[in-house]
Parts: structure tokens; C-alpha cells; sequence
């Protein structure tokens, strides 16, 4: 296998896939993260055997941390979820780091992968209209210009990376939605990509608390931009796996190709965004007949929205209990 030394810091999600885990630290120790953070959640009390799943894990890590750093331990001794574990632990990276990857344990990229990250973290460093870097392009056969990566307010977050300045901004999103008019997400995304991204949103600001939701937001009310290779670093063994935080059946659409990062990588000369690339990967990843319950969903959390504010607590309690199983139903 290749070898590029990667001179910065590196988080990894983990939590009960040990092959995964087993997958990212090969590619992890051929590029040689001088601060590796290991960010793991508690095993469920109510899953039997899980907590052997989640101390075999950390104990292989520690066993094949193996090159010259620093290995980090962010471990939970109880399960906070997914998205809570992720958040919390990103906040605790962010305190030490100027910089970082930012890793789920199913996003698996290639050596090519550290080497664009690289460079892009470095250019774009102190450019607020830039918010974050991702290798993990679906529309990697749409070429415009040779461009080597495109500007997108849609950027996916499966392998990427940010600096401290855009990721202090997270706890700051409810203040900013309240001053938010959604309506000009029709600007930024096809009409049904649009829609599903409005009740997305509100319903993170009612609890629903899906962090990527909320990151895309911040992007999205900032008018800012993430930035996405123009070939392919990333691929995601999640999609098909019971055992993935949100099952469902395979996605090709998750398991592209691997690219190669270009002999003559050029930088653009100025920011502009690239609609046309980015209303092409928005539509292949939410295809027609995705938004059919669009109306409906947002109906409703906009109720829960006012519940919230004006209803007695228990009853808020209560409404927000239906609507867990109504889009569990869904």
C-alpha cells in the first residue's frame, strides 16, 4: 500500500463495527496522523453483548496505534446517541486543534484522499466563505473546465474537514434560524431538495437534533460554501448494514469508485458557486418522489414549533412522543 505522511489532526467515530474500524486504521497508518482523536460512545443497556463490541473496539485501537503520535481517547462511559457523541466529541477536538478531519468509522477514504484535504485546508484557512472540505463526491463523473473541485452549498459530510473558526459557530444555530427566512433555500437547491431540507431543519430546531442537519444549515444561512473534489476520495460501507444508525437498503450512490488525485492539481482564482454541479448531486441524492410528504411533515413541526412555545410542558411532552412514531411509521 502507498504511504503519505498527513500532517494533521485526524478524529474518528467509532462505536460497535469492528470491521470497519479494522479498515479505516490501515488506511490510518499509512498516512501517519501526528494526533489521532478516538471519539466513542457507551454501549445501550438495552443491546445485549454490545458492550463487548464497544471494549473490543477501543482496545484494538489502542493495540494498532502503532506510529510516532498521539492517540486521544474521547470515550463515554454511557450511550449518548449518535448524534451527541459526535457533536461533543467534534467540540472537545476543536478546543485543542485549529484544524481537523473528521471521520465516522463506515467513511472510508483513500491515502488520495489526505493528500487534497491537505491542501485545502491550508489554502483556505483564514477565507470565512469557506466552511468546510469534503472528499466524498456522487457526481464524480461531471467535469466542467478541469476544474479539480467545485464550490457547493450541499457539500456531503462523509469524510471531511473544517477549522476551529467555522465549527465554533455550531451552538450559534437556534439564535440564527429565528432570524432565518427558509424561502430562500429555493435560491440554493432544487424545489424538492429544498423542501425536504425545510422540514429537516425545523425539525432539528424543534429537538430532532441531527447534527448534520444543523451543520448544513449553518451554510445554508451564511451563504457560505463547502468544497468538494472533483473526483472521488470516499467510500461508505454503511449503506445496506442493520447495524447502521439509520438502516436501510444498499446504495450504490454510497460506494463510488475511488479516484486519483491529480499529477497537475490547480487552485481556483476566485470563489464562485457551482450550480450546476451542485443542483446535479442534489437531485441524484434526493430523486423524484422524495419529497412526497413534504407538506405534511412541515405542517406538522411547525405545530410542534408552537406546542413548544405555548403549550404546558407535558402536553408538548406528549405531542412530541406522536411524532416519533408518526415518522417512525414513515
Amino acid at each position: 500500500m502507498d504511504t503519505y505522511h498527513f500532517n494533521k489532526a485526524v478524529a474518528l467515530v467509532v462505536f460497535n463495527r469492528l470491521d470497519c474500524v479494522q479498515r479505516q486504521m490501515e488506511i490510518l497508518k499509512s498516512v501517519t496522523p501526528p494526533r489521532l482523536y478516538i471519539i466513542s460512545d457507551g454501549a445501550r443497556k438495552d443491546v445485549v453483548g454490545e458492550d463487548g463490541k464497544v471494549k473490543e473496539i477501543r482496545e484494538y485501537i489502542e493495540e494498532n496505534f502503532n506510529w510516532e503520535g498521539e492517540l486521544i481517547k474521547i470515550y463515554a462511559d454511557e450511550n449518548m446517541g449518535c448524534d451527541a457523541r459526535s457533536v461533543t466529541g467534534y467540540h472537545e477536538v476543536f478546543k485543542k486543534e485549529e484544524e481537523a478531519v473528521l471521520l465516522e468509522d463506515d467513511s472510508i477514504p483513500c491515502i488520495d484522499f489526505y493528500k487534497y484535504i491537505e491542501k485545502m485546508l491550508d489554502y483556505y484557512r483564514d477565507i470565512p466563505e469557506i466552511m468546510m472540505v469534503t472528499g466524498f463526491n456522487t457526481s464524480s463523473d461531471y467535469r466542467e473546465n478541469g476544474k479539480d473541485y467545485f464550490f457547493s452549498y450541499f457539500p456531503l459530510k462523509c469524510a471531511w474537514a473544517t477549522w476551529r473558526r467555522a465549527w465554533t459557530q455550531f451552538d450559534e444555530w437556534k439564535e440564527k434560524y429565528r432570524k432565518w427566512d427558509d424561502c430562500m433555500l429555493y435560491e440554493m437547491l432544487p424545489r424538492r431538495v429544498a423542501n425536504i431540507m425545510r422540514v429537516r431543519i425545523l425539525s432539528n430546531y424543534n429537538g430532532w437534533a441531527a447534527w448534520d442537519s444543523i451543520w448544513d444549515f449553518l451554510i445554508f444561512y451564511q451563504k457560505r460554501y463547502g468544497i468538494v473534489s472533483a473526483v472521488n476520495y470516499v467510500q461508505n460501507m454503511g449503506t445496506g448494514r442493520e447495524d447502521a444508525f439509520h438502516p436501510g437498503e444498499y446504495n450504490p450512490l454510497f460506494l463510488p469508485s475511488y479516484g486519483k488525485f491529480p499529477e497537475s492539481f490547480s487552485y481556483r482564482e476566485s470563489i464562485k458557486w457551482d450550480k450546476e454541479y451542485d443542483f446535479k448531486q442534489a437531485e441524484i441524492r434526493f430523486p423524484v418522489g422524495c419529497d412526497k410528504n413534504w407538506k405534511r411533515n412541515y405542517i406538522r413541526e411547525c405545530l410542534l414549533r408552537f406546542a413548544k412555545r405555548f403549550f404546558p410542558k407535558w402536553l408538548y411532552n406528549s405531542i412530541s412522543i406522536m411524532k416519533q412514531k408518526d415518522m417512525q411509521r414513515n
